[in-house]
C-alpha cells in the first residue's frame, strides 16, 4: 500500500471516498434510515443552471454539502426557493435538523433560522468557517 496525496484528485476517486464515509456512518448508525442524496436546480428562462443545492437526508438530518447561486441571479429568492425546498423534502423523511458549514453566507442562513454553533478562525486569513444548524 502507499499513500498519494494530490493537488487535484478526480472526480470518481472522490465520489468513492464519499460513498465509503457514507457507508462507514450509515454502519455506525445502524438504526436511520439510509442516506438519500437530494439536489435542486435553478434555471434561467433559457435552460442555464443559475444556482443549485446539494445535500443529503440520513439518520442525522439534513446535511447541506453546497448551495450556489450566480451573483447575477442573486437577491431575488433563488436561493430562498432551494434551501426551503430541500428544507421541506428532509422534514417529509423525518429529519428534525439541519446543517451545514459555511464561509461567506452566514447572515442569508441566520435570516433563514440556522445559528451558529461553532466558529474556526483561520489563522493566516481573516475569513472564519461557521458551522451551523436550525431545527427543522
Amino acid at each position: 500500500m502507499f499513500i498519494e496525496v494530490v493537488t487535484d484528485p478526480g472526480v470518481d476517486d472522490m465520489a468513492m471516498v464519499e460513498q465509503g464515509m457514507r457507508e462507514s456512518e450509515r454502519t455506525a448508525t445502524s438504526d436511520g434510515p439510509d442516506d438519500i442524496r437530494v439536489g435542486a436546480l435553478a434555471r434561467s428562462a433559457e435552460n442555464r443552471v443559475v444556482g443549485g443545492i446539494k445535500a443529503c437526508v440520513g439518520s442525522c438530518g439534513l446535511e447541506i454539502d453546497a448551495l450556489w447561486v450566480d451573483d447575477a441571479h442573486r437577491g431575488n429568492g433563488t436561493g430562498t426557493k432551494l434551501l426551503s425546498g430541500v428544507e421541506d423534502f428532509a422534514r417529509s423523511h423525518g429529519a428534525g435538523i439541519a446543517f451545514l458549514t459555511t464561509i461567506d453566507s452566514r447572515d442569508f442562513y441566520e435570516q433563514h433560522g440556522y445559528a451558529v454553533y461553532a466558529q474556526l478562525e483561520a489563522p493566516h486569513s481573516q475569513a472564519a468557517r461557521y458551522h451551523m444548524k436550525k431545527a427543522l
